[in-house]
């Protein structure tokens, strides 16, 4: 996904001086589709508009053997970097097995996951040396000697989540939620965003007008 930066940063210098009806939804639907491309900008590694709200909850992506270094290397670091944050993590899928209740032991290459049933529906078709993306509560290394995480799920769904929670006034500390809304609410009155963002904030649509718009808008006398 492209970064939203780009976006924003033309919105300073382009605002369009519309004065178009939109609905409360449509300008929600655009304030989380700016964070959900800002969200992932961050985790994968970008500079993102709002990375220091960012990083009091997530830890963009790294490699499922590189987390293992670094509890072998150097634990108490290691806590301090993964503990009470959740984790994006590039693995390895090798096996699963039924653990505890309504759960699954997923065992990747030098990490073990812990998801519910229904979280893990995406890995239903996986198979050794399958790539995933997911996202964990990293706890520590337990296992195997493996670090552990639980209530991991897909990767791009832990996204639309914290996104979703943050519009319900909830998750990240700190949210940019205030700020974004401000520049939604410009963004939505622009020609074409109506109709592109009345749908889901995550399915391209809306973004790629957003981008459009900011792109075309004229210079702001």
């Amino acid at each position: 996904m492209r970064s939203i930066r780009l976006a924003i940063i033309a919105l300073f210098f382009a605002l369009f001086a519309g004065n178009a009806f939109a609905s409360q939804s449509v300008t929600d639907n655009v304030t989380a589709a700016l964070l959900y491309q800002d969200l992932d900008t961050y985790v994968m590694g970008g500079k993102s508009y709002f990375s220091d709200p960012w990083q009091k909850a997530v830890v963009p992506y790294q490699m499922a053997t590189d987390i293992a270094q670094k509890y072998v290397r150097q634990p108490i670091g290691a806590d301090q970097e993964f503990k009470g944050k959740i984790a994006f993590i590039h693995a390895i899928f090798i096996t699963s097995d039924n653990w505890l209740g309504d759960t699954y032991r997923v065992q990747f290459q030098t990490f073990v996951g812990i998801f519910k049933k229904e979280d893990a529906t995406f890995l239903a078709n996986a198979s050794s040396g399958t790539p995933v993306n997911i996202a964990c509560e990293v706890t520590g290394k337990e296992i195997d000697g493996f670090p552990w995480g639980e209530n991991c799920r897909d990767a791009q769904e832990v996204e639309r989540e914290l996104i979703t929670s943050i519009m319900a006034g909830k998750g990240v500390p700190n949210s940019p939620l205030g700020k974004m809304h401000g520049m939604a609410v410009k963004i939505t009155a622009m020609p074409g965003i109506t109709d592109a963002c009345s749908g889901n904030f995550y399915d391209g649509l809306c973004i790629n007008a957003i981008q459009s718009a900011t792109a075309n808008a004229p210079p702001k006398k």
